[in-house]
């Protein structure tokens, strides 16, 4: 036995699935499904493997990486690429346009595609989605970071307020959503901006076994 193949025997997994991805440039996937272990296969062209905190490392056809650990990190056809897609917990995926993918982890089908900014009732971005946990089955909590302006951003609000276009006037605050997929609406969210927290890494619901002084539990 190789020690790929002992790597692959000895955890036993439970619940894996696998995905056959076809991409064209510019392509870039952040993985933050926190599976302990994740083999990926170069078949065609090339992939970077960027890890956070290490030097990018290039791919070619023919190679593997095999990664673990429970460390976010992302795979691109160019470092320099920014993430289109999201991997969270659960197989659920998240687009850079306020979209929520649920698929099946058995099958990696489609199940359904949620358009949080609908649902939000915005029509502009709702920030950065740095964290997503399932309540339920109809149940997603989703932690936004507020988006900071760059030059950029600010030389193109510039140039929108001199051609007359509307603009909203800020970004929306760093938050925590509820939203209840079997109703199709926002449940109800809790501004963090507000309480001095201007960013959010990752949220997860709180065992209520684990809460402290009675206080805490799951949110509901």
């Amino acid at each position: 036995m190789d020690g790929l193949a002992g790597l692959l025997d000895g955890p036993r997994a439970r619940g894996a699935f696998l995905l056959r991805v076809l991409l064209d440039p510019p392509w870039a996937i952040r993985l933050e499904d926190e599976a302990p272990l994740s083999v990926t296969a170069v078949v065609r062209g090339h992939l970077w493997v960027c890890a956070d905190g290490e030097e990018p490392v290039r791919l070619e056809a023919g190679d593997v990486v095999v990664r673990v650990g429970t460390e976010h990190w992302r795979i691109a056809d160019d470092p320099a690429t920014l993430d289109r897609i999201v991997i969270h917990p659960g197989q659920v995926c998240t687009t850079v346009d306020g979209h929520v993918v649920i698929a099946g982890a058995d099958d990696g089908r489609v199940r359904e595609v949620v358009n949080l900014r609908k649902l939000s009732g915005e029509e502009g971005v709702l920030g950065w989605c740095r964290g997503l946990e399932l309540l339920g089955p109809d149940r997603l909590a989703v932690g936004f970071s507020r988006l900071r302006p760059t030059k950029f951003v600010e030389n193109v609000r510039w140039a929108k307020h001199q051609l007359g276009l509307r603009e909203r006037p800020d970004n929306l605050p760093t938050r925590v959503s509820l939203y209840d997929l079997g109703r199709g609406a926002l449940a109800w969210e809790f501004d963090l901006g507000s309480h001095g927290m201007d960013a959010i890494f990752s949220i997860h619901a709180l065992d209520p076994r684990d809460a402290r002084g009675g206080g805490g539990g799951t949110p509901s």
